[in-house]
């Protein structure tokens, strides 16, 4: 019996040490798993082959990780998919993983992740919003690696909304932490591309070739030619030296393999349309061509950009100069749209912005340097509190408490005036307003000139407007305008283009057309007009109707201001017989 129980406790105790071990086993394998997890994540903007080969070896093991792991290994995944430039893929997948990823470490990724993603994919107020959710976290985590995920994604995110100074300001937080040196290099690429942004501001040449000389040595080629493209980009925008053009082409040759060898499709576009770009300004077109080409085939992907819309300007010059009105017009037309999809992307980054985010920074979340105005007033609190002594210091503060809210009020006057000139689009029916209408004006009426078409110009005002503002209110007025440019927009005349001139007044531009031409589409409309049931849209009853004014190139000549004269002088003529009509302008019959 006594034997007996030896030999279960001796069972016992080697099971209690077969256990441990297996446990210490799980253990290690778990570390050694977090640590490629760790080191793959470090390669993914570094080495894209190795990246992809080790992303293979974790491929045979996910199904064996523990959530927190397998969950940092997708997260890993949609980098994969990033590269292949799918935005709104990748967005899905790590949405999909944030329901299911709890863990710190890995939920700040993702969402940092998501925030970058969603600045370069255009949905600026989720990039905010993802952003928000882990400023927060700054002041509760002590751990730096962390931090610094916060700090990248911060200063990514607002350089991409175009707030270059909390961008600045965060680039410098990750600096300050003294980061290794591959993370340097990106604080460093970043605070100079948002430079860039700021007139005023500037780097030297030697400290833009010190970061990319950082970069290079710290493995992050990507960001190294990050900062060489836009770099370049600056200094011909700079210079009308032939002599500067050429060492900027042939320096950006040099490097031509290693940005292709990124594998980012937007930097390889905005590489290839800074080619574009000095090959037409050294005047060797072919090669602008190609260029600008690959920088149109490749925003299929990337969407509208600054880069696409140069690259379209470049084929309009390249067309123009072989006498190809026809195909130069078409890439003018191409590139007023990606000017107005831009501009429009331009605000929502400002409104993204200013919704989700500008209202409450210094509530979030406490730093120093983001928070100079909660500084501010905390010093005033405690100086309340001292003596009379104190009171010189209390001046100060008050002063130096209205130097920054008249600063911040500059800012935000002058970054609204930006983008009050960025926009040429009305902005209640989305049409040209009468800049924009001007300016195209200004590029089509020579190419129609040359080719010697003819160019129809019609203006056409809503007949007793004021009547519907006064009895129905203004919300019914704005109802109607933008209804009435809706059912003309949806008649559908690939050559025309339309205008808000202000008010209730509307122009109609048709390229390559006749006088017969301008006003069986301007019937169209009027009747168009005239059919709006105002009681299903506005819940009142009443009729619409326009008044239309015409001419033409072949009448008025290819001068813009006389076209809109006249135009104005038919629709005048219009309205003071009967209304609900079309007048042709004719030097006899209507007075000019």
């Amino acid at each position: 019996m006594m034997l007996k129980t030896r030999q279960m406790l001796f069972i016992l105790i080697c099971l209690f040490f077969m256990g441990e071990s297996l446990a210490q086993s799980n253990k290690d394998s778990e570390s050694e798993v977090q640590r490629f997890l760790e080191t793959t994540e470090k390669i993914k903007l570094t080495n894209h082959p190795q990246f992809l080969k080790n992303l293979s070896v974790l491929d045979e093991k996910a199904n064996y990780f523990p959530n927190n792991q397998r969950c940092f290994y997708q997260y890993l995944k949609s980098y994969q998919i990033l590269y292949a430039g799918q935005f709104d893929v990748a967005k899905k997948k790590i949405i999909g993983l944030l329901n299911g990823c709890k863990d710190t470490n890995v939920y700040i990724r993702l969402n940092g992740t998501l925030a970058n993603i969603s600045a370069i994919s255009g949905d600026y107020t989720q990039a905010v919003a993802r952003l928000d959710d882990i400023l927060p976290l700054i002041n509760t985590t002590e751990d730096p690696q962390l931090k610094h995920h916060i700090y990248q994604a911060a200063f990514i995110v607002y350089r991409l909304v175009n707030q270059a100074e909390l961008s600045i300001k965060f680039s410098e937080l990750m600096m300050n932490e003294n980061p290794p040196k591959q993370l340097l290099c990106k604080a460093q690429v970043n605070k100079s591309l948002s430079i860039f942004k700021i007139k005023g501001r500037d780097e030297s040449d030697e400290e833009i070739k010190h970061i990319i000389d950082l970069c290079k040595k710290s493995k992050q080629t990507l960001y190294a030619q990050i900062l060489l493209i836009y770099w370049l980009s600056e200094k011909m925008q700079d210079t009308d030296s032939l002599l500067i053009y050429q060492q900027l082409l042939e320096k950006l040759k040099s490097n031509e393999y290693s940005i292709e060898g990124t594998h980012f499709k937007n930097v390889i576009g905005i590489k290839n349309s800074l080619m574009a770009q000095l090959y037409d300004k050294l005047n060797q077109s072919e090669l602008a061509k190609t260029y600008a080409k690959l920088v149109i085939e490749g925003s299929i992907t990337i969407g509208e950009t600054v880069q696409k819309i140069k690259a379209l300007d470049v084929l309009v010059n390249y067309y123009q100069k072989q006498d190809n009105y026809k195909k130069a017009n078409e890439y003018l037309i191409e590139k007023i749209a990606s000017e107005k999809k831009y501009n429009t992307d331009e605000q929502a980054k400002f409104m993204a912005f200013q919704t989700v985010k500008h209202n409450s920074l210094a509530d979030t979340y406490k730093i120093k340097s983001l928070s100079q105005e909660n500084k501010l007033l905390q010093l005033k609190n405690k100086l309340a509190e001292k003596s009379k002594k104190n009171q010189q210091l209390l001046n100060i503060l008050y002063g130096s408490m209205v130097f920054f809210f008249v600063i911040f009020a500059y800012r935000l006057i002058k970054q609204q005036r930006k983008f009050k000139r960025l926009s040429e689009y009305d902005h209640m029916t989305m049409v040209f307003n009468r800049k924009g209408i001007k300016e195209y004006m200004e590029y089509l009426l020579p190419y129609a000139a040359k080719k010697n078409e003819v160019v129809a110009y019609i203006i056409f005002d809503l007949d007793f407007f004021k009547r519907v503002n006064d009895v129905y209110g203004h919300v019914v007025g704005d109802w109607v305008i933008k209804q009435s440019i809706e059912v003309c927009k949806e008649l559908i005349n690939e050559k025309a283009t339309f205008a808000r001139l202000g008010g209730e007044e509307f122009s109609i531009v048709i390229r390559d057309s006749s006088v017969d031409e301008a006003v069986a589409f301007s019937d169209q409309c009027r009747k168009a007009i005239s059919d709006i049931n105002t009681l299903d849209g506005s819940k009142h009853d009443f009729e619409v109707s326009a008044s239309f004014g015409i001419t033409t190139s072949k009448i008025s000549g290819y001068d813009y201001t006389k076209l809109m004269t006249h135009a104005d002088n038919a629709l005048y003529y219009s309205k003071e017989n009967g209304r609900n009509r079309i007048t042709i302008f004719h030097p006899y019959t209507v007075k000019q």
